[in-house]
């Protein structure tokens, strides 16, 4: 399912506005704590109704939607650890090249989960191109 989840705010480090490397890895190591923040809220909710997270809209989804999500979440830190990792061990990357690859990383993010593990594709994708870019 591609269902989006909407972000009330939005990143404090916008991908289009990364200058290197550096930048793009800051870039997913703040994603990575709004997914920490997020699933931590959604559970707390789940627990709690009265609990309405701040960092992301709830209102339609179902109890099992949520869940799904804080799954969902939990994949997508272990692909953008995968990443920042490949990201580190080729800091000489052409950086916009891998920021226009992030984008599409990001419409995945945004849903609120994928039974179709389309990322798991993506990242295979980004791994080739990456590995493949530093042989060259």
């Amino acid at each position: 399912m591609g269902v989006s989840c909407c972000n009330k705010e939005n990143e404090n480090i916008d991908i289009d506005n990364c200058q290197n490397i550096f930048d793009i890895r800051n870039y997913i190591s703040n994603k990575l704590e709004k997914a920490e923040l997020e699933q931590e809220e959604i559970n707390i909710f789940l627990q709690d109704k009265n609990n309405i997270p701040k960092t992301v809209e709830i209102v339609g989804f179902t109890e099992e939607d949520l869940k799904k999500r804080v799954s969902y979440l939990d994949e997508m830190k272990k692909c953008l650890n995968e990443v920042d990792d490949l990201l580190k061990k080729h800091p000489n990357i052409n950086f916009i090249d891998i920021k226009m690859s992030l984008k599409e990383f990001d419409s995945m993010y945004a849903w609120i989960y994928d039974d179709s593990k389309r990322y798991v594709e993506w990242l295979q994708i980004f791994k080739n191109f990456v590995e493949n870019v530093e042989k060259n």
